[in-house]
């Protein structure tokens, strides 16, 4: 991501991480994402309806279902990285409405070594992919990122998958398409990892979204090239904006 008006920054952990807000129960980005495709043009045409959560998980069902399409939700981040989110930030609680205190981090003092995925990914191509994911281990650490998200886009489901970052630009571009230039971006950064994808699980769908200003951009990834099929105000998407602002009280 090499333009250098272009910034990009992680979500904060209540945005992405499962269960960090302790006391309110729709701290998991599943739900944000179920708003998000429920308030697509593209995914409920795609769908004819609106699009539910599984009755249960226990069967391998899709995170999002509609009565003609199914999607699946996976994040888009190193596995150090989201650990380090988890164990290393401090945890906002909420006592009641409108009260919320903060919670320690489960290691106050650790460290955690992590990967930029976006950083690690560059450079690599399909063929060196192959023989990355032949080092697959179960520990989570850096030499294990690269082969966990190889084994993340090979289910063989469509996938709406979150890139949990927010770009935004240093000054406002007058000679360039903001978007464009995002997903110019994106798209060299991950074309080979979506390459790999389509030769390992032909024949399912693939998307991504992240958060630019205070929209959604949502793109479809066909033969390794990013799309952008629609651009969603986070006005649709009460929850993140809620699981957002319990990331802003802590900075």
């Amino acid at each position: 991501m090499c333009d250098p008006e272009l910034t990009i920054k992680p979500m904060p952990p209540s945005a992405v991480i499962s269960n960090f807000v302790e006391g309110i129960p729709d701290c998991n980005y599943e739900i944000y994402l179920r708003e998000l495709i429920n308030n697509s043009t593209y995914f409920r045409d795609k769908g004819k309806s609106a699009y539910n959560e599984p009755p249960s998980e226990e069967a391998g069902q899709c995170d999002a279902i509609s009565e003609e399409y199914e999607l699946d939700f996976k994040l888009l981040d190193s596995q150090t990285m989201l650990m380090a989110d988890s164990i290393l930030k401090k945890r906002p609680m909420v006592l009641a409405p409108g009260t919320v205190a903060c919670a320690e981090c489960k290691k106050p003092s650790g460290e955690v070594e992590v990967t930029k995925l976006h950083v690690a990914l560059r450079g690599l191509s399909v063929d060196d992919l192959v023989n990355i994911r032949r080092t697959k281990t179960n520990h989570t650490n850096t030499q294990n990122d690269i082969p966990q998200i190889l084994e993340v886009v090979e289910v063989k489901k469509h996938i709406l998958m979150l890139l949990p970052y927010i770009f935004s630009f240093r000054q406002e571009l007058h000679s360039q398409d903001p978007i464009e230039t995002i997903r110019v971006a994106i798209n060299d950064d991950f074309r080979n990892l979506f390459l790999y994808r389509e030769k390992t699980s032909p024949g399912f769908d693939t998307y991504l979204a992240t958060v630019f200003s205070d929209s959604f951009l949502v793109f479809k990834i066909n033969h390794g090239e990013f799309f952008l099929i629609e651009s969603i105000s986070t006005k649709y998407t009460p929850t993140y904006k809620q699981l957002l602002n319990y990331g802003d009280i802590w900075g």
